[in-house]
């Protein structure tokens, strides 16, 4: 039987340490590799399609592409718009992506006159800004709405452009999305 010398037992030890290290380092870059190319991936999520969630309210939220990296938004809500006045139009707005994420802004008009036509001075237009993000492999959208203000009709003031009469709700508001699977 061969017998090893201390210093052959130590170059051993040393190699494989070495060995498992550059293992380690590897693994740990490939994890960090899948990290960030999944992030990039999320950073370029298409928000075209049928999403439905929200936060306390519930929408059906359908976005359109409208060219390069802008989207048309149209949002109907799954309650009694009836809740909030006797008549309400549905919201509409749009998303434009801006670097990792997308902004975009969406108003609806809230009229409290059932007669027709309506009496301007109860017309009011209620509008929002907003911050969307993707997750879960570009299935779930998390918008967070960072302004939601309130203009009535007769302030001849232009939304999202001049200081709202009054704020419709204390932001953030967080909402979350789901993707309606499409072929």
């Amino acid at each position: 039987m061969q017998t090893y010398s201390v210093r052959w037992w130590m170059a051993v030890i040393a190699s494989v340490a070495l060995l498992l290290m550059a293992t380690t380092v590897m693994v740990a870059q490939d994890d960090s590799t899948q990290a960030l190319n999944k992030s990039d991936k999320l950073k370029s999520c298409s928000p075209v399609g049928t999403w439905y969630g929200g936060s306390g309210a519930k929408y059906l939220l359908t976005v359109f592409p409208n060219g390069g990296d802008r989207f048309i938004v149209y949002s109907d809500p799954a309650f009694n718009m009836q809740a909030l006045a006797p008549v309400s139009t549905k919201w509409n707005g749009w998303l434009k992506r801006k670097g990792g994420h997308l902004e975009g802004a969406a108003m609806g008009i809230i009229i409290y006159d059932t007669s027709f036509p309506p009496d301007l001075s109860n017309l009011q237009i209620w509008a929002i800004q907003q911050t969307v993000e993707f997750k879960d492999n570009c299935d779930t959208m998390v918008n967070n709405i960072t302004f939601f203000g309130g203009y009535y009709w007769n302030s001849n003031k232009v939304p999202l452009v001049d200081s709202p009469d009054f704020n419709v709700a204390p932001t953030p508001i967080v909402e979350v999305y789901h993707r309606f699977p499409a072929p």
